[in-house]
């Protein structure tokens, strides 16, 4: 990363876009996965139905049927699917595309494009949340994200405790890189102490995952310690609307 990103990343973390009080009166999780990878949803969305809950999906239409840097993502049939079957669909860009250099008026049309591709698939379906690829993120596109969805997922570690940015919900990864069983269970934990949304996220789920995505051993000891600490789980856009009316 140089330096120009590095200091945008450490701005944008805080820069007030957005900022909403957390209205819901216990803790409360989502999981969410990024690009996605097919496995992502044949075989972590068995995980979650095993727990009997539901997840966020954030894809790039132009992946769809395709490889991307030699994970097989997820076709048309999952979207089907998973939407049928009560998970969310968000956008995370048509092309995967690093918001540092595109101008806004190419992710602008980004959007449109992810947006049409998904009714194209799925008939009139709202898109109601976001996640930034690689986690890219700085003042002015933090700014036009929130223009364009009610909310949009980083990939800054931390917990949406009292008071929260929709322009840049924190998030927690679920990652073979980072991985322990301690990491996991610490930010369940501190979720549950203080009556937070704690929004964990992941990419590829398989017995050889890529450094970004979780073992299914690894994804299902996140659903475990979320029932051991008894919090709920629910879709991003679930709990974003329980933060916000849940009084």
């Amino acid at each position: 990363m140089n330096i120009l990103n590095s200091l945008n990343l450490k701005i944008t973390a805080h820069l007030p876009v957005k900022i909403v009080k957390n209205k819901a009166n216990r803790p409360l999780a989502s999981i969410s996965f990024d690009d996605f990878a097919k496995s992502a949803w044949q075989v972590g969305g068995k995980i979650l139905d095993k727990y009997g809950v539901k997840g966020t999906y954030y894809a790039v239409g132009g992946f769809c049927g395709k490889v991307a840097e030699g994970v097989q993502q997820y076709d048309e049939d999952d979207l089907r699917e998973l939407v049928a079957q009560g998970h969310e669909l968000g956008s995370h860009t048509n092309k995967h595309t690093s918001v540092y250099t595109a101008s806004d008026a190419a992710l602008r049309k980004e959007e449109a494009d992810n947006k049409a591709f998904f009714n194209e698939v799925l008939g009139d379906y709202q898109v109601s949340t976001f996640a930034y690829p690689f986690g890219d993120i700085s003042p002015r596109t933090k700014k036009l994200y929130s223009e364009l969805y009610p909310l949009s997922r980083g990939i800054r570690q931390g917990l949406n405790g009292k008071w929260f940015d929709m322009a840049q919900l924190k998030a927690v990864p679920i990652e073979a890189r980072l991985w322990t069983p301690e990491f996991i269970e610490n930010w369940v934990r501190h979720a549950k102490e203080t009556n937070s949304w704690l929004c964990l996220f992941t990419h590829d789920i398989c017995e050889n995952p890529t450094p970004w995505g979780a073992t299914p051993e690894m994804l299902d000891h996140a659903m475990a310690m979320l029932k051991k600490y008894e919090i709920e789980v629910h879709t991003v856009k679930a709990a974003m609307a329980l933060t916000q009316f849940d009084e």
